[in-house]
């Protein structure tokens, strides 16, 4: 394997994984903090408070339903974002080192 071939292929693959761990954190943040922590915390301190309405622990209960389709979407928009820079970079770098004739 030429040095040409294992730039194109490292640099293919640390953009995939690269994607695939920023799309990975950021889905278990949205899922675990976004949408189930923090609603949770804000309708504690609504109900200490005095101010706690219907419509605001539909909306807590709603969010914690959900939070793990949302987490699984954007880990999956992430994934997919790889696999089209692992392509790119793959296409970018075959142009870069072709062969002059």
């Amino acid at each position: 394997m030429s040095f040409k071939d294992k730039i194109r292929l490292y640099l293919g693959e640390w953009a995939y994984f690269a994607c695939l761990i920023i799309g990975t954190l950021l889905g278990i943040y949205i899922t675990f903090w976004v949408m189930i922590i923090d609603p949770i915390i804000n309708c504690i301190n609504a109900m200490s408070v005095g101010t706690l309405t219907t419509s605001q622990v539909l909306i807590t209960i709603l969010s914690c339903v959900f939070s793990g389709t949302f987490g699984c979407i954007v880990a999956s928009i992430f994934a997919f974002v790889g696999v089209l820079s692992n392509k790119i970079i793959d296409d970018i770098m075959e142009e870069i080192f072709k062969d002059k004739k």
